[in-house]
């Protein structure tokens, strides 16, 4: 019986420090998927601006046939969309 106790007690242990571990690695793979994925946006953000920029000049440069250039307007952006974008 009082082997019985003394398997029952390492089991249990053994349990609570192999579900701890588990638990433990799974956070820490949800931190690195947050991450992963906060970079993912700053990159698109990064494309999205460098090619509106682009477009933007190849209008400025070469405009369409009948149509006004981009850079007869006054164009305002908002850094707002590219907060967190860097070189």
């Amino acid at each position: 019986m009082r082997n019985e106790r003394r398997l029952g007690l390492i089991s249990a242990i053994a349990l609570i420090v192999l579900v701890s571990v588990i638990c433990a690695a799974l956070a820490r793979l949800v931190q690195q998927n947050a991450a992963t994925d906060a970079t993912g946006l700053l990159r698109v953000r990064a494309l999205a601006a460098a090619e509106s920029g682009l477009e933007l000049a190849l209008n400025r440069a070469y405009a369409p046939a009948g149509v006004a250039a981009c850079g007869n307007h006054s164009w305002t952006f908002s850094l707002n969309g590219l907060r967190g974008v860097r070189q």
